[in-house]
């Protein structure tokens, strides 16, 4: 809490910040007396049955299947790919620290989307958005209480969010204003705009396919 009361304010009327996230955990922590993963295990992964989704802990090991995941960094003035498939995700807390699956990220969004998650007052906090950055959501991302909207050529927003890690691992989870849902993960982060483009397209195609 200290760290993040000494952070610089942000630029502009809308900034992303992770530290929000742990903020957040933080607070669950404070009401409820237990560990926020405890809490989040109790309230959201265990009845959504979200068998894939869990907590390492300070473990680097990734349980079954999974890509390896790559990103570049300099050594000896030279950019060099590396693997960054398995790490201490810890650092990240309730702003980053789980492991899931495309399956369950789906699962996760129907329940809150649907209602089941949270009262409707909760969910429409959640859904009243503002402008986002363009560099980070695209021309008209909109931003609210942990989601994002963006439209689609075939009419209406998507809404979902987007994740990344140190390592490499990418992913946006959207769904279609019909329910048609689509969660997407690449093994290199973004590093161009061409890349980013490409990514919200192949989001496009899959929700407004015929």
């Amino acid at each position: 809490m200290k760290r993040a009361l000494e952070l610089p304010p942000p630029k502009g009327p809308w900034h992303y910040s992770s530290t929000n996230y742990i903020l957040a955990g933080l607070i669950i922590e404070k009401v409820t007396g237990r560990p926020a993963e405890k809490e989040i295990s109790r309230r959201i992964i265990k009845p959504l049955k979200l068998r894939d989704t869990y907590w390492p802990g300070s473990s680097e090991h990734i349980r079954g299947r999974h890509s390896r995941s790559y990103f570049t960094t300099e050594r000896d003035v030279t950019a060099v790919r590396v693997d960054g498939t398995e790490w201490n995700t810890s650092a990240g807390g309730t702003g980053g620290a789980l492991i899931s699956t495309p399956r369950d990220v789906n699962t996760f969004f129907a329940a809150l989307l649907n209602g089941r998650l949270l009262s409707g007052r909760g969910l429409a906090e959640m859904r009243n958005t503002v402008p986002g950055d363009p560099d980070r959501l695209g021309p008209d991302g909109r931003y609210g209480l942990g989601l994002i909207t963006s439209p689609l050529s075939c009419g209406g927003r998507w809404t979902g969010h987007t994740g990344s890690v140190r390592g490499g691992h990418n992913n946006l989870a959207a769904v279609a204003p019909d329910g048609r849902q689509v969660t997407l993960v690449i093994n290199e982060a973004p590093t161009t705009d061409a890349t980013t483009t490409a990514l919200i397209a192949a989001v496009d195609t899959a929700l407004c396919a015929d």
